[in-house]
């Protein structure tokens, strides 16, 4: 092996995994227009001090198009709401509605087609000094329909003090429940061990299951292929490079992870997987891999 090579080669093994990354990055589909309309509602046309109201956001999927329920089954992410709410208000969790049962091929997802509103009850201080107040909320969800996309929408909405009385979108908030009494069986809010344990197996099982997937094995054989070549030398010097080679995967893992966290905290609707949509990013795939195919022939 010429110099030149060793050299290109330390260059590819540097650089392909950053270039790969800002190709994953940059291929990521951008949409003009939201194949889901979300729009910020209130219960009440104004604010009273220290009477809760409800604010609900309300999605209306376009044909064909679905989002996800908190718990959307064998795939699919829930919509997650971000509030940036004056000082001394609270927001509760979603009361979400009931899901439909969504058969996506061979999974079965919940979620909810067409118009969906997501209420939320929001705490009001006994004191409002203000005239009125703003409630804004960033929205993030994924939307289904044979691909599926991340999307997100920042609203707002002003409310001013006064008599909370019904607003003109007030039909199309559920009746308010009675809250029903905690679970007496105590085994309901705790882990079920052998849950957890069989849980766990699936997991390896599904790992070791991954290692023969197309997008793996290839990978794999190559760096079987570089453990060959490496195999005339001292067992310390084969040992340092399994520990790099380790080191390097973890250290690659938690960078993605890493940034997609930072992204995702910063209101981007971004998440791992969506790249493979990209006719870009499956193009500078299958250059890499031809590139790595060159430098690992025997």
């Amino acid at each position: 092996m010429t110099p030149a090579s060793i050299k290109y080669r330390r260059l590819l093994s540097v650089f392909a995994p950053l270039f790969l990354l800002f190709i994953f990055l940059i291929s990521l589909p951008a949409y003009a227009e939201n194949n889901v309309k979300a729009s910020l509602i209130s219960e009440n046309s104004a604010i009273t001090t220290g009477k809760d109201i409800r604010l609900g956001v309300l999605l209306d999927a376009a044909d064909g198009w679905h989002t996800y329920y908190k718990e959307p089954g064998d795939a699919g992410l829930p919509t997650k709401l971000n509030w940036q709410l004056p000082e001394g208000f609270a927001a509760a969790e979603i009361d979400w509605p009931e899901p439909l049962k969504i058969a996506e091929g061979d999974l079965t997802t919940y979620g909810y087609v067409g118009k969906t509103l997501l209420p939320v009850t929001i705490t009001i201080p006994k004191e409002l000094p203000e005239k009125s107040y703003i409630f804004t909320v960033t929205a993030q969800w994924l939307t289904c329909n044979q691909i599926c996309i991340p999307e997100s929408q920042t609203m707002n909405i002003e409310l001013p003090v006064g008599e909370a009385l019904p607003s003109e979108s007030a039909g199309l908030f559920p009746a308010k429940e009675k809250p029903s009494l905690p679970s007496a069986n105590p085994a309901a809010s705790g882990i079920n061990a052998i849950t957890l344990l069989i849980t766990l197996s699936f997991a390896l099982l599904g790992g070791l299951v991954l290692n023969v997937m197309p997008c793996v094995l290839p990978v794999l054989s190559l760096k079987t292929l570089a453990l060959v070549k490496k195999s005339g030398h001292k067992r310390a010097h084969t040992a340092k490079y399994g520990i790099a080679y380790m080191l390097g995967i973890l250290f690659s893992f938690a960078t993605v992870a890493f940034i997609l966290i930072s992204l995702q905290q910063g209101g981007a609707a971004i998440g791992w997987g969506f790249q493979m949509q990209s006719p870009a990013f499956i193009g500078f795939m299958v250059f890499l891999f031809a590139q790595m195919g060159k430098q690992h022939r025997i």
